[in-house]
């Protein structure tokens, strides 16, 4: 406060790191509190991370990770007037191969703006226009990331899809 710095704030309480879009906005609306109310941070001065899971672990518990946050980040905005939001992008995407990381993330980042997303820690190098992706692929990424299972398991889908793509983006140099 005392030198004019913005703050990041992260959706984790004494309990971990939120999972639903309701516990996310519950954590940020005690820090918003606490900021504003006891130490006089101003609202635009608060980042609110609303952090999100990777989509690809399989594990049931994390499946809607990516819908919870896009509402997570909706949430916050509408809430907590002033504030800002941000997020690790490629968390999402994490363990998944490079060639659905790329799409993934590019369609989560775009959904995420959609949501209200003010700031973003990406490697924009690892991020596509969505007019280069094909239809199918961002479709694809939608159910994934809505947990959308009317035609079958996202999550499988996404897999067998993109294993038929498995190396066609370069390893990076070391």
């Amino acid at each position: 406060k005392k030198y004019g710095a913005a703050l990041v704030a992260l959706t984790i309480d004494e309990k971990g790191m939120a999972k639903t879009a309701q516990d996310k906005l519950r954590i940020a609306q005690r820090i918003f509190e606490l900021a504003t109310q006891k130490y006089g941070i101003l609202a635009e001065d608060l980042f609110f991370d609303t952090l999100t899971f990777t989509l690809g672990s399989g594990d049931d518990e994390f499946r809607r990770a990516g819908a919870e946050t896009l509402e997570a980040i909706t949430f916050v905005k509408k809430e907590l007037a002033g504030v800002r939001t941000l997020l690790g992008v490629s968390n999402i995407s994490f363990g998944l191969d490079p060639e659905a990381r790329q799409v993934l993330n590019s369609v989560f980042l775009d959904r995420a703006l959609q949501a209200g997303l003010d700031a973003a820690i990406v490697n924009a190098q690892k991020i596509l226009p969505l007019h280069k992706i094909p239809p199918e692929e961002i479709e694809l990424c939608r159910n994934l990331i809505l947990d959308e299972r009317s035609q079958g398991d996202p999550l499988q889908a996404f897999l067998v899809y993109f294993e038929k793509k498995k190396g066609t983006v370069k390893k990076e140099e070391k």
